[in-house]
């Protein structure tokens, strides 16, 4: 079926209301009455949901490249926060860049631990540590 281009938006809306029953015309007036009244979330700033984005990414990866960060907080600020401001945001941590991967100094600091962890556990039970780590 050819996607129809002649109707306007409002002989559209008038034709689908059309093909709907009396219960379903008052439950989508319902909803619509709904969304009317629905306050306003609360005001959230580009470093609250960098925040979030940098909580979400970063808990199953130590390194990410700086666009999912970006993609991530645009995703969750669902339009109250541009771009630019994002993006400005971003910039003003002191993340470790490679390229366009970036890292929490925090988890960087977890990495090295870690590592430490790892050879000094091996020299406890007698193993000798590996060039690579």
């Amino acid at each position: 079926m050819e996607k129809n281009t002649s109707l306007s938006e409002e002989s559209l809306h008038q034709h689908q209301k059309a093909q709907l029953n009396e219960r379903q015309i008052q439950a989508l007036e319902a909803l619509r009455e709904r969304t009317r009244t629905v306050p306003l979330q609360k005001e959230t700033t580009a470093p609250e949901i960098i925040a979030y984005a940098i909580d979400h990414v970063f808990a199953r990866k130590s390194v990410v490249k700086r666009d999912v960060l970006l993609a991530e907080a645009l995703k969750h600020s669902a339009g109250r926060v541009s771009l630019s401001e994002l993006f400005k945001e971003c910039e003003s941590r002191k993340f470790l860049k490679r390229g366009d991967e970036i890292m929490t100094r925090e988890e960087r600091k977890r990495e090295v631990d870690l590592i430490e962890f790892v050879r000094n556990g091996k020299r406890r039970c007698g193993f000798k540590t590996c060039d690579i780590m």
